[in-house]
């Protein structure tokens, strides 16, 4: 479906939907400080896919996203992490500019590495989170059925990299 190394900066298809982006030493990250930005792409009518990235948090309670089915008006379903091990990774889900927890991990961030590879696998009413090869947290949820991919970060330090969507049966 989509596949990006960020080897030859950032390809055309990215929307930068919120905050600036750049490309540095062949991995993506924002410009600016501590702002959150978003980065879009794909199609409203994707449906069953998994997306694989790169993730790198180099300061403690960094914080990254990676949100599935994001719909036309803004509503999405989002995984959230942070690096360190206080924070427990969850599936967010955003309608009318609200927040909600949708599913929560039963450990917590456990990854005190700053280096994470995350998949996210949604297919029907099913997303499930891995991070280096472990099942996280997983849900099922009606709300989308269907929708775009972002990425979403909030400190320009991290970098994600290796970024691939691939059609799931």
């Amino acid at each position: 479906m989509f596949e990006d190394d960020f080897n030859d900066g950032l390809d055309d298809l990215w929307e930068q939907t919120l905050g600036k982006w750049q490309v540095a030493n062949r991995q993506l990250t924002t410009v600016g400080n501590c702002e959150w930005a978003t980065l879009t792409l794909g199609d409203f009518d994707w449906s069953n896919y998994a997306v694989e990235v790169d993730c790198h948090t180099p300061l403690l309670y960094s914080n990254m996203g990676i949100y599935v089915r994001q719909q036309e008006d803004g509503s999405d379903m989002g995984f959230f992490y942070q690096s360190g091990s206080y924070y427990i990774p969850r599936f967010l889900r955003k309608e009318g500019g609200n927040f909600m927890s949708v599913a929560k991990a039963s450990q917590r961030g456990g990854f005190h590495s700053p280096d994470a590879k995350v998949r996210l696998e949604v297919r029907g009413n099913e997303s499930v989170a891995y991070i280096n090869g472990s099942e996280y947290v997983s849900t099922f949820d009606s709300t989308f059925s269907s929708g775009r991919v972002a990425l979403t970060m909030q400190c320009s330090a991290n970098t994600f990299d290796n970024f691939k969507v691939t059609a799931l049966d």
